[in-house]
């Protein structure tokens, strides 16, 4: 199976070295065939009783309340993958995204390899800790500018606060003591759950920025755009700390709150038109060098940033000061100063890819859930998912 390759290849790495130790493999060419020996991907159902995932933001306390008490029952219960650094089950679901961090980030799987997590985020929640609801999105449009002031950071009801500019241990609510032990980056230390707001950064959440990536047709575009032009870096940027490092980011829950609407962005894209729902392509290793890879996408000249080898930002999230206009390479936002408050500019690149994502390759989250084919997560109402998405302003009408 593929964890077994993935833990063989955890044995023979250098410690530090931020390399893809995984690929997703293919079914056939994605049209049809049997999966490698030992994956078998569940078939899809028909969707019948269709989940509705509803903003953070109008839910009730007692069901904010709910999922809270959810989450923690994951950070209270053991790690049962047996890889480094995982100590309980919230860090089982930050090893993958950790491990395949070069594999699942500025390629073709970004978003699919996303959607499978947000399901198996809430598939744990639901199964190991009781949780009777379904996973909650982050209406972001509600605290574009003013993030600090988002029912998101209540300490009664929500995940804790933070400070504007000001690199802080989440100071209150029910994670305010709460340690990790995947990350920062590539690491595996024990560390507290940081912030750093920023108002700034949000503004790539903007309608407009959101536009600006539908109007793309193809799949490769849209994608690209989606998570480098702006929607998903915004509140990266804008919780920042944990959430701001782009390896081992679900180390802040609030990290399934905005992929979660994320995947509604995607999804919304998606449903403009049929065909899109078997629409994947794209390169299948990152060429950003925040993960490891070269230029090219293979060699690992960089030791991954950050959490790479000790000379390397060993103190990241921590004590690391960024310039006062510091932007992250590949889009990321939200140093002091760092901001989204222009127009987009995001422009697709030539690039032509020899072997690109296919519809049969399969994921993997390292057996939380069965691995899947590609295929099986395009459409949420397509038999492997039933959701849909309320809308805020329809939510509240609840």
């Amino acid at each position: 199976m593929i964890l077994t390759t993935v833990l063989a290849c955890l044995l023979t790495l250098s410690p530090g070295l931020a390399a893809p130790l995984a690929d997703p493999q293919t079914h056939d060419d994605g049209e049809g065939g049997h999966p490698p020996d030992g994956v078998h991907p569940p078939e899809p159902k028909k969707c019948t009783d269709i989940e509705k995932r509803i903003p953070w933001q109008a839910l009730s306390k007692e069901e904010k309340k709910a999922y809270i008490n959810a989450e923690l029952c994951l950070m209270g219960k053991p790690s049962q993958l047996d890889l480094p650094g995982a100590v309980t089950r919230f860090d089982d679901l930050v090893k993958p995204h950790q491990i395949l961090a070069a594999t699942m980030h500025g390629t073709g799987y970004f978003l699919p390899f996303h959607r499978m997590l947000m399901h198996t985020h809430e598939h744990l929640l639901r199964t190991e800790c009781g949780y009777e609801g379904y996973q909650p999105y982050w209406a972001e449009e509600l605290d574009i500018g003013k993030i600090q002031d988002s029912d998101v950071f209540d300490p009664e009801t929500g995940f804790g606060g933070g400070v504007v500019d000001q690199l802080v241990c989440v100071p209150d609510g029910p994670f305010q003591n709460y340690t990790l032990h995947t990350g920062p980056g590539f690491q595996n230390t024990e560390y507290c759950i940081q912030r750093r707001f920023s108002n700034g950064a949000t503004l790539g959440a903007r309608q407009e920025y959101i536009d600006h990536c539908y109007q793309w047709d193809k799949f490769e575009q849209a994608w690209q755009c989606i998570e480098d032009g702006g929607p998903h870096n915004g509140f990266h940027g804008g919780v920042g700390g944990v959430m701001l490092n782009p390896i081992s980011s679900p180390g802040d829950p609030v990290f399934y709150l905005h992929h979660t609407w994320l995947d509604k962005v995607w999804w919304d894209w998606q449903k403009q038109k049929p065909e899109r729902l078997s629409d994947i392509s794209g390169r299948k290793t990152s060429r950003n060098p925040l993960f490891g890879a070269g230029s090219n996408g293979t060699a690992p000249p960089f030791p991954g940033f950050p959490g790479g080898l000790p000379d390397r930002f060993p103190s990241f999230p921590g004590n690391f000061s960024f310039p006062g206009n510091f932007t992250f390479p590949g889009g990321f936002p939200g140093g002091p100063g760092g901001n989204l408050s222009g127009p987009p500019t995001w422009k697709p690149t030539d690039e032509v890819v020899t072997d690109p994502v296919k519809l049969g390759d399969i994921l993997t989250v390292f057996d939380l859930i069965p691995n899947t084919t590609i295929s099986n997560l395009m459409d949420i109402q397509g038999g492997y998912f039933c959701y849909e998405y309320i809308d805020y302003a329809d939510a509240v009408k609840r």
